[in-house]
């Protein structure tokens, strides 16, 4: 487990797929929010790709995304 956390850190880029079961997912959801403070801390960007049509979580709609 810290070697994932240690590899979330040091990423500077993030691409999110967003499927029904990955907006579902909670491990998913830990990871965004890692992305997510890296991004407003300005060490990381984040791109989500909609992989089938689902609810897109809401700190993700204002971003670019991929359809």
């Amino acid at each position: 487990m810290q070697k994932v956390h240690q590899g979330l850190r040091d990423c500077g880029v993030f691409v999110v797929l967003l499927s029904n079961a990955s907006v579902t997912s909670a491990w998913v959801r830990d990871e965004l929010d890692v992305a997510l403070i890296q991004r407003i801390e300005g060490t990381a960007q984040v791109i989500p790709v909609v992989v089938e049509p689902c609810e897109i979580p809401t700190p993700l709609k204002p971003l670019l995304r991929l359809e």
